[in-house]
Parts: C-alpha cells; sequence; structure tokens
C-alpha cells in the first residue's frame, strides 16, 4: 500500500531521512585503523541506514521518532553459542528475536519473520526443538552467502560459498530457435549456467541448494572446460530471465544467486545486517577470542574480516542509496566494462 502522504508527513520524513544518514555517514566515516573499531561503526552506520530507509519509504507514515522508538527494545537480534563446540566461528549463530529494530526492519521489507523468530532468547542450543534450531544462521554461512566472498571463502575457511554466479546458457540461443513458434507462450524457459568458484563443487552439493534454478546438470564451458551447473528458470516471456529472478550484482561481484536464509530470505541488506551484528558481539563481548583472532591461532579469520569490510565499505553504501531513493544508480568508469553505452 502506498499513502498519499501532506505536506506535514513529507516534512517530518525528510527531516527524519536526513538526520539517520547524518548520523550514519558519521559511523562510516570513521577513520580508524582498529579492526574492532572499524567493525562497531560499520554495524552502526548500517543500522541507522535502516532506519533511513524505513522512514523514506512511501508505503508507511512514519517519521524518525516511529521508527526509532524500536531500538528502545534492542537491536531485534541474539547471539548464541553451541557449548558442545569449541570451534570458533563454526559454533556461533544469530537469530531474530521478536522485538526491537531488526525484527520491525524485516516486516517492514515484507517478510512473516513470526514463521523464524525467537520470543525470547534461548538459554542454549540443545534445549531447543529442531523446528527452532533451523531458524539459528552461523556466523560462517553468512559469510559463504556474500557474493563478493565467493573467490576467496574456501581458501579462508576449506568451505565452499552459498551464492554462485549465474548467466545465460550459451546454447539457449539454438534451443530458441527449435522451439520458436508463431504463438508466444506466456512461460519461457531460460537455461542458466552456474558457475562455481572450484571444481569440488558436485552437482549433489547444488541440487541440495534453492538457488532458484531447476534440473540441474553438470556440463563444462565449451571454450575453458569449466566445470558448470546448468539448469531450467521458468518466468513470463515479456522479458528476460533476470528482471524476474532474485539476483545480486556489484562491482566486485557478477551476477550473483544466493541460497536463502530462512527458506526464502535473500536480501543481502538483511544478511550484512546479521553479520556484522555477530561481529560485534565478538569485538564487544568476547576479548579472549577477539584476541585469539587478532594475534593467535584464529588470525586466517582476522583476515577474512579485513577483506570482507573492504568490500562492505565499496559495494553497500551504492545499495542502500539505491533501497533508500528506490531508484538504480550506475556508478561506473566511462569507457569501462561496465560503463553505460
Amino acid at each position: 500500500m502506498i499513502y498519499l502522504l501532506d505536506d506535514s508527513i513529507i516534512k517530518k520524513k525528510a527531516i527524519g531521512l536526513s538526520s539517520a544518514i547524518d548520523s550514519g555517514l558519521g559511523f562510516w566515516n570513521n577513520e580508524s585503523d582498529s579492526l574492532n573499531a572499524r567493525i562497531l561503526s560499520r554495524y552502526y552506520a548500517l543500522l541507522q541506514m535502516t532506519i533511513a530507509e524505513q522512514v523514506s519509504s512511501v508505503k508507511n507514515k512514519d517519521g524518525l521518532a516511529e521508527v526509532q522508538k524500536h531500538t528502545e527494545y534492542g537491536h531485534g537480534l541474539g547471539n548464541i553459542r553451541d557449548q558442545s563446540s569449541d570451534n570458533y566461528p563454526f559454533d556461533q549463530y544469530v537469530y531474530i528475536l521478536r522485538s526491537g529494530h531488526f525484527y520491525s526492519y524485516v516486516k517492514h521489507l515484507g517478510y512473516d519473520s513470526k514463521i523464524f523468530d525467537f520470543e525470547k532468547r534461548p538459554k542454549n542450543i540443545d534445549s531447543l526443538p529442531d523446528e527452532k534450531k533451523a531458524n539459528l544462521v552461523s556466523i560462517v554461512d553468512l559469510f559463504r552467502r556474500v557474493p563478493e566472498l565467493q573467490p576467496v571463502i574456501q581458501e579462508y575457511r576449506g568451505l565452499e560459498p552459498l551464492s554462485f554466479q549465474v548467466t545465460l546458457a550459451d546454447f539457449n540461443y539454438s534451443q530458441e530457435l527449435r522451439q520458436r513458434s508463431p504463438i508466444e507462450e506466456a512461460v519461457k524457459t531460460s537455461f542458466l549456467s552456474i558457475i562455481p568458484e572450484s571444481d569440488e563443487v558436485t552437482l549433489d552439493y547444488m541440487r541440495s541448494l534453492n538457488l532458484q534454478v531447476k534440473n540441474l546438470t553438470e556440463e563444462k564451458d565449451r571454450f575453458t572446460k569449466q566445470k558448470l551447473f546448468v539448469g531450467e528458470y521458468k518466468h513470463p516471456s515479456e522479458n528476460h530471465w533476470w528482471y524476474y529472478m532474485d539476483t545480486h550484482k556489484s562491482s566486485h561481484s557478477g551476477t550473483s544467486v544466493v541460497h536463502p536464509i530462512f527458506g526464502e530470505c535473500r536480501d543481502l541488506i538483511v544478511i550484512h545486517f546479521m553479520l556484522l551484528y555477530s561481529l560485534s558481539i565478538l569485538v564487544r563481548y568476547l576479548p579472549d577470542l577477539w584476541h585469539e583472532i587478532i594475534n593467535g591461532k584464529l588470525d586466517n579469520i582476522g583476515s577474512l574480516i579485513e577483506y570482507y569490510l573492504a568490500m562492505f565499505d565499496n559495494v553497500v553504501p551504492l545499495m542502500m542509496l539505491e533501497r533508500i531513493t528506490e531508484r538504480k544508480i550506475y556508478i561506473d568508469l566511462p569507457g569501462g566494462l561496465h560503463g553505460r553505452v
């Protein structure tokens, strides 16, 4: 629903939007060389930008006062450790609470979070029934879902990513010629190639993920001989496949598809928010573990966080600008590979 906003509400929203963005930029412009300070500043910057996104929406009449009141009930997320394990970060999980800012934010995005949130903080993982354990997301799996980390996640953690580049399979054109008929069908099938970073990725693994592409088969690129997984994606025939598919593309990642959290959410800002929250808990409340990450046996995790934050600073600000303005924005070098014609 889109409201017809009167001048007083528009003014209230404009002032609130300006205030939230100004606060977010104050955190984002923190130039500290300290890794823990950069984690905290990026987390609080993103929190303010998600508040700005809610205020900017014409689908509600809320100003800054109405949106930020949810933070009085907390950030809306929780962190829990698997006490039976001692293997950071595999034993650290994050979950959504049924109160606070993040709960309000995912509702604003249109998700029915009551399907996967928690009414209160669980005391330990072992006490949870299996259906609630499924609503915990590990920090490792959040890293694995970030498309820009596809080339490095296996190197740092020894696991395959949960996001993959996707493109039109090269035999679509001959297929279209064979199937072309004078009557245009309402639904079209596009054959898409999913490109793994490693030849170790198996067909069974790819089929176990929800990547929106069905009937996957293993193929090889005709020219590079690289392993590919080709499948079908059905969509309305009025437009190209990427118009309908939930994908992500940035200056640091080709068009990619993400395995969803909670079975349905591929929203990268939701994923970044949950990941930064988890890292902020680590920085604020687990100094012994943080010491191991900076100076000890977990220094490879520290390197991964450094890589992630460098990517974050180059990708997420533009993502938030697009969401706040509800406009697709291109910032490319003229004459470059991605420059507009």
